[in-house]
């Protein structure tokens, strides 16, 4: 779902703000723990090669 669609389908029972601040900090969320997966994998695998 975009976020166009959750404020669309969600606006009428939620304040738009707090659409907004949710889908914002479930994408910051999202993002981090791809950054944490990719440096641990990179770790992981720095070491098995050493």
């Amino acid at each position: 779902m975009t976020s166009t669609g959750a404020i669309a389908l969600l606006s009428p029972s939620f304040p738009v703000a707090i659409l907004l601040s949710s889908l914002a900090l479930f994408r910051l969320i999202s993002i981090s723990a791809e950054a944490i997966a990719a440096g641990l994998s990179w770790g992981i695998k720095l070491i098995i090669n050493h």
